[in-house]
């Protein structure tokens, strides 16, 4: 069988007015699609590439936790002491029905109480078991890139150091971000001595 000759096809031009406006205005919504299309990975990349925090007072010390660790912020409760607890371990609370214990961190990272207590909140973590954290001071959220590897120019004290491993940049300058997971670990595992 002999090969058979093929022609490319090609498109055949409008011949009318009416056939060249279609063609002009398909075109167009063909090139408007496809930009829309590239714009929305872009803005998913970017998004995937930001990092958004809290930005809390320890002390005088400025640090971001990590708001997918975080589930609420409110004004500090009704909270029943315990008996035979550490002194950062403030004590109970009710959070919607459920016991919520409640722990100073300034307490907890010091082991000692924080004096200025006038603009305290409390952060509930989201994990399991949930817990409220007492914070001197609340600042702002705050939208970056993730957090890097601390930088060993970045001056912490031994007690905050322990729980400090990553930093993000705000504004310029290196802050501290705390991970909650180890310390909500910590927390959870206290004994009595």
């Amino acid at each position: 069988m002999p090969p058979s000759s093929v022609t490319p096809t090609t498109p055949e031009q409008p011949s009318t007015l009416g056939e060249q406006h279609q063609l002009a205005c398909a075109l167009l919504l063909d090139y408007d699609q496809r930009a829309r299309q590239a714009s929305a990975g872009q803005q998913q990349q970017a998004l995937e590439a930001t990092w958004f925090g809290l930005q809390i007072k320890v002390g005088q010390t400025t640090v971001v936790l990590p708001q997918q660790q975080l589930a609420e912020v409110m004004a500090p409760p009704t909270i029943t002491p315990l008996p035979g607890t550490p002194a950062w371990l403030l004590g109970l609370a009710n959070h919607y029905g459920q016991l919520l214990p409640v722990v100073d961190l300034f307490g907890f990272i010091y082991n000692r109480c924080w004096n200025d207590m006038s603009q305290r909140r409390v952060i509930i973590t989201d994990s399991e078991p949930r817990i409220g954290l007492m914070v001197n001071e609340l600042g702002s959220s705050v939208r970056c890139a993730p957090p890097a590897s601390l930088d060993s120019a970045t001056a912490l004290d031994a007690q905050l150091s322990r729980w400090v491993s990553n930093q993000v940049t705000l504004m310029g300058k290196p802050t501290p971000s705390l991970d909650l997971a180890p310390m909500i670990e910590a927390m959870t595992h206290w004994q009595r001595d």
